[in-house]
């Protein structure tokens, strides 16, 4: 099995190389127009939201594996290890709630995504980053400094 995910790799990484290439390189629909859009955008998305949704089924299998497995183990554990994605959706549902969504006046868009949903989606995900980001930050200054005074 883990011969395979070298190729697996490999194979994904060739996929996005040939697609970036063609993203970057593989002309515009109107070179005329004030903000020429790349031919190939399309899948690009496509291409992403495949190896994003991968992302997420993988590391969502990979969770309740592991909380299935401390659960046998130590219950105690498993329960701690489960506060983690509780947690998150707390902070989602709050970042969610700190959202805007009110309409963005956008010159020349005729999309359908400027509505109420995607604007409050965009502006969790948006909060939820900048929390992940300083918790980060804060993680590593806390460890470092904690580490300094054990010396």
């Amino acid at each position: 099995m883990l011969k395979r995910i070298p190729i697996l790799l490999y194979i994904l990484l060739g996929i996005t190389l040939v697609i970036s290439l063609l993203f970057y390189f593989g002309g515009e629909i109107d070179p005329t127009d004030e903000r020429p859009e790349p031919v190939y955008t399309d899948i690009l998305l496509y291409w992403i939201y495949i190896i994003l949704s991968f992302c997420i089924i993988v590391t969502a299998l990979f969770t309740i594996r592991k909380f299935l497995i401390r659960l046998k183990n130590s219950p105690r554990k498993a329960i701690r290890f489960i506060l983690i994605p509780v947690t998150l959706a707390i902070v989602m549902t709050i970042a969610w709630s700190l959202g805007d969504g009110t309409p963005l006046q956008i010159l020349r868009y005729e999309g359908k995504e400027n509505i109420y949903f995607w604007l409050k989606v965009t502006d969790m995900f948006l909060y939820t980053i900048y929390f992940l980001l300083g918790m980060g930050i804060v993680s590593v200054i806390y460890y470092n400094v904690k580490k300094a005074l054990q010396k």
